[in-house]
């Protein structure tokens, strides 16, 4: 699992066209905004739960804090996945960015 520290308004993309937004960070949930290649949906997210997006990305909300959260992202080897500023910045630093397991 992949676990990404997202604030408001920032993005996690994959290169098989997955797109997840924080849209918003309350205080015992998110909301989400998720586009794929044929799909799109919005929904409020609780602490450990999970959705499965184009049955081959699952996110999952692992916490939350004041103005951000982590999302545990599990994809398949063959799938990238990072946050949108590094597709802007390839060189930024992966700060924020911690795996576990695999």
């Amino acid at each position: 699992m992949l676990v990404l520290k997202r604030k408001k308004n920032t993005v996690v993309v994959t290169d098989s066209g997955v797109r997840l937004e924080v849209v918003q960070v309350a205080q015992n949930q998110i909301f989400l905004a998720v586009r794929w290649n044929g799909g799109q949906m919005s929904l409020w997210m609780s602490l450990m739960e999970e959705i499965t997006i184009d049955g081959h990305v699952s996110v999952q909300v692992v916490g939350l804090e004041p103005g951000a959260c982590k999302l545990g992202i599990n994809a398949p080897r063959s799938i990238s996945v990072m946050r949108e500023e590094l597709l802007e910045n390839p060189d930024a630093a992966l700060a924020g960015t911690i795996w576990v397991g695999r």
